[in-house]
């Protein structure tokens, strides 16, 4: 179901149409944040909307991953001109304030995982994660011939006798 939402002026007495449909709306006054989220199959996607000088901008967008062993969300943060300021990958743990969830992390479940330098196949290292190493996951990039947003590279971080930020393949 979607809704069409209306916003009053500063006067109260002229209502414009946001200009997108929105679903499953949620207001928090304490927060002052308005969030939508709707779903796709098996995976969630939800907005926070913020309020700047009485317009609202999309302040902080949810990506559910699925991953062999659970979810997480991948969190990009706007500010009000549009403009991406970060992103940040945090545990499954429903709707809600995500960015202030505990960062993503996931658990090896290949016998052998090559780590990469960059999110390309190219760029593979000597380096590799074990079945059962568990790792933080930083950041994610698509691959670019999967349109539905399912496989992809991670970012991850590792802390072993030294601590190590690589890419690696969301199938391990």
């Amino acid at each position: 179901i979607f809704y069409r939402l209306f916003l009053a002026d500063k006067t109260g007495s002229q209502l414009k149409e946001f200009a997108e449909a929105i679903s499953n709306p949620e207001l928090d006054v304490k927060r002052k944040t308005l969030t939508v989220a709707e779903r796709s199959g098996p995976r969630w996607f939800s907005t926070e909307y913020h309020s700047q000088n009485g317009k609202l901008y999309s302040a902080m967008k949810s990506e559910m991953l699925a991953l062999r062993d659970g979810a997480v969300n991948y969190l990009t943060f706007t500010d009000a001109a549009g403009k991406v300021t970060g992103h940040k990958l945090v545990n499954d743990e429903g709707q809600g304030n995500s960015a202030d969830q505990a960062d993503a992390t996931a658990t090896i479940q290949v016998a052998k995982a090559p780590l990469f330098d960059k999110s390309n196949t190219a760029s593979k290292t000597k380096m590799y994660l074990v079945k059962g190493d568990t790792v933080t996951l930083l950041d994610w990039k698509a691959k670019s011939t999967d349109s539905a947003g399912l496989d992809g590279w991670y970012l991850i971080r590792y802390k072993g006798s030294k601590v190590i930020e690589k890419w690696l393949e969301s199938s391990a």
